[in-house]
């Protein structure tokens, strides 16, 4: 049986389509404006959502398969969404399709922590992930329903056991494998300095790596002019604090990545003590983040504090608010005399 899903407020926003059911399940984010109190639900990790707390999770994909585990695909008129990445999408696929989806429960939850978290995950989550966001990325012309449509209709084909990525999948694969490799031959150098603290020091200028400042966008197609990525970064380091610094022979830049979930409310991951979830994103406290590098960050704690470091008193997962791109908390440099 499947059920029916709403894109966009000009088809959710309507009262008059609801149906008998009269509930409408928000996932994946929550238009207050239309939100009935008492009648609709939520099932989201976005900052400020309403989710009950027997279907928290830490993605909206693993909030809607709780709701199916306690109640099937019933009490419900539609699911309704307002954007197209691929947790939004595989939350309404699940409340779409429940039979199908919870036939793939555990790929589609390692799927929607790849996308919104570049958590590593398996060879067949990572390809699938790969494959799904460089196919919305061609569809990007289209308006919102034809996305989403076509995107549907795609899920059901990668899903299937006998899938063969696109070739552009593997490309995007093999470029983590590449900076993977650099790591475990030292070329880039990884520091545990800290429970929840690691240092990777990254040089701009060596040869045989192909290493920017230019951090891939949310939910992206890469290319190989990126900076180190998040998935490689998280394959050890996933509930961590990353402090990268790139080297050059004139200039070293600190910067100190947050936790790549940290813009969601999860419901099992370690969150740092200088940040606040807000529902228009994260506040930072600027001197507990320096407090924690002093204590934690070894001896180069106390190059940061020297080198007068640049704190942003907010961060959000996109948008133009941030001086650096999520997830970047600090910057510093340092030039050489």
């Amino acid at each position: 049986m499947r059920k029916a899903y709403k894109i966009g407020r000009t088809e959710y926003g309507n009262k008059k389509i609801r149906g008998p059911e009269r509930r409408v399940i928000y996932v994946d984010g929550i238009d207050h404006e239309t939100f009935e109190k008492g009648v609709d639900m939520d099932l989201s990790h976005w900052a400020g959502n309403r989710t009950p707390k027997g279907y928290k999770a830490d993605t909206s994909t693993e909030c809607c398969f709780k709701y199916l585990e306690k109640n099937g695909p019933q009490g419900y008129a539609y699911s309704a969404n307002n954007h197209l990445d691929v947790d939004g999408l595989l939350s309404i696929f699940v409340m779409h399709d429940p039979c199908h989806a919870l036939l793939h429960k555990d790929l589609l939850i390692a799927m929607a922590e790849a996308g919104d978290f570049n958590k590593w995950g398996s060879e067949s989550a990572m390809l699938r992930t790969h494959a799904l966001i460089s196919y919305m990325e061609a569809l990007k012309e289209q308006g919102l329903r034809v996305r989403y449509e076509m995107a549907i209709d795609f899920l059901y084909t990668l899903l299937q056991a006998q899938y063969a990525p696109p070739v552009i999948a593997h490309q995007q694969q093999d470029m983590l494998y590449q900076q993977k490799k650099w790591i475990e031959e030292g070329l880039i150098t990884r520091t545990l300095l800290h429970d929840h603290l690691v240092a990777y020091e990254a040089p701009l200028e060596q040869e045989g790596l192909s290493l920017s400042q230019d951090i891939a966008p949310f939910n992206a197609t890469l290319t190989s002019h990126h900076s180190l990525h998040g998935w490689v970064l998280n394959i050890q380091d996933f509930q961590r604090l990353k402090l990268i610094i790139y080297t050059s022979a004139r200039t070293t830049f600190y910067e100190l990545w947050v936790p790549s979930y940290a813009w969601a409310d999860t419901l099992t991951l370690w969150r740092p003590p200088f940040l606040k979830l807000l529902s228009d994103g994260l506040k930072v406290d600027r001197q507990g983040l320096l407090h924690y590098l002093q204590q934690h960050a070894h001896h180069w704690g106390h190059k940061i504090i020297k080198a007068a470091p640049q704190a942003y008193p907010s961060l959000q997962l996109v948008g133009r608010a941030n001086p650096r791109p999520f997830p970047v908390v600090m910057r510093a440099q340092k030039k050489m005399r």
